[in-house]
C-alpha cells in the first residue's frame, strides 16, 4: 500500500497512490561470483623445474670436480720439476766429481806423487787390464 493510506484526509490522494511495491523499486540480488581457482601461469613445468635443478647441481659439481683436479694436476707438476732439477744438480756434481777424478788419476800426476815418495816404475810389473 501507499505511505498515505493512513491519512484519512489524503483519501483522494489514496486512489491515485502507486503501491510501495511499485514504487521502490525490487533489487535483483547480484549474481555470486563464481572464482574459479585458475593454475597461474609457470614458466617452468615441476619436471622442467626438476630437470634445470638436477642439471644446475651437476655443473657445480662439475665445476669443483674439474678445479679440484687442476689443482693436483698443478701440484704433482711442480713436484715433477723439483725433482728435475734435483736430478740435474746430482748430474751436474756427477760430471764435476767425474772431471775431478779424471784429474787426479792423470798418468803424470800419479807418476809425479810417486817419485816424490820415493817409488819407481818397474815396467815388468805393469799389467794391462781390460774392461
Amino acid at each position: 500500500m501507499s505511505i498515505f493510506a493512513l491519512d484519512p484526509k489524503h483519501h483522494q490522494v489514496k486512489k491515485m497512490a502507486m503501491p510501495i511495491e511499485k514504487a521502490v523499486p525490487q533489487v535483483k540480488p547480484l549474481p555470486k561470483v563464481v572464482r574459479q581457482t585458475q593454475e597461474k601461469a609457470r614458466f617452468f613445468s615441476k619436471k622442467e623445474l626438476v630437470i634445470l635443478v638436477s642439471s644446475f647441481l651437476f655443473f657445480i659439481l662439475s665445476l669443483t670436480l674439474l678445479i679440484s683436479v687442476k689443482g693436483n694436476l698443478a701440484q704433482q707438476q711442480y713436484e715433477k720439476r723439483q725433482i728435475e732439477q734435483q736430478t740435474s744438480e746430482v748430474k751436474e756434481d756427477k760430471t764435476h766429481a767425474q772431471q775431478e777424478i779424471n784429474e787426479l788419476s792423470n798418468y803424470d800426476r800419479v807418476m809425479k806423487i810417486a817419485e816424490e815418495n820415493g817409488l819407481t816404475m818397474n815396467e815388468d810389473n805393469i799389467r794391462n787390464v781390460k774392461k
